[in-house]
């Protein structure tokens, strides 16, 4: 709805949306049951929102459920860019490897030069969360995800997921 672009506090102004796709998937008083055709739909205009930033060369560093919002026709806000940067400022400042150790990838953990990818890897995250409706690692603490996600162990889609969304 608006924008103040001063640097290097941006601010982005969005309607009112009292939902995220965390409480859709997990929060039992707002859990809906979403069908495959939704959660595509979902899990496509988050794709389209982080094409558009790394089109921009803006990477979010923190793609996770709690940031998407979803109004009552299920579109799709992404929120939180506190994280955000300028794929030309990755590497310097402060906050290099931060981000929710349950969507970083390997290089954030490993604290290596990392790009745009790590958002990838994080909306694939997502995608495996609005699948089978569960947070990957979920209950491990951040040194056993990294070294979970460092050894490359994948996430398994559990047998019987619908397959129009596996």
């Amino acid at each position: 709805m608006g924008v103040m672009p001063e640097i290097p506090n941006i601010v982005i102004v969005f309607e009112h949306v009292n939902t995220s796709l965390y409480d859709l998937l997990h929060v039992k008083k707002t859990v809906v049951d979403l069908s495959p055709k939704q959660r595509i739909k979902i899990a496509r205009d988050c794709a389209l929102a982080y094409m558009y930033m790394h089109a921009l060369e803006i990477v979010h560093r923190d793609i996770k459920s709690h940031n998407v919002l979803i109004d009552q026709n299920l579109n799709v806000k992404v929120c939180d860019f506190g994280l955000a940067k300028f794929k030309a400022d990755l590497g310097k400042g402060s906050m290099q490897f931060a981000g929710t150790p349950t969507y970083m990838a390997p290089e954030l953990f490993q604290k290596r030069q990392y790009d745009e990818k790590v958002d990838i890897f994080a909306y694939g995250t997502l995608l495996y969360e609005c699948v089978v409706r569960e947070v990957a690692f979920d209950g491990l603490e951040a040194a056993d995800i990294g070294a979970k996600v460092v050894k490359g162990e994948l996430l398994r889609i559990p047998y019987g997921t619908d397959a129009r969304l596996g």
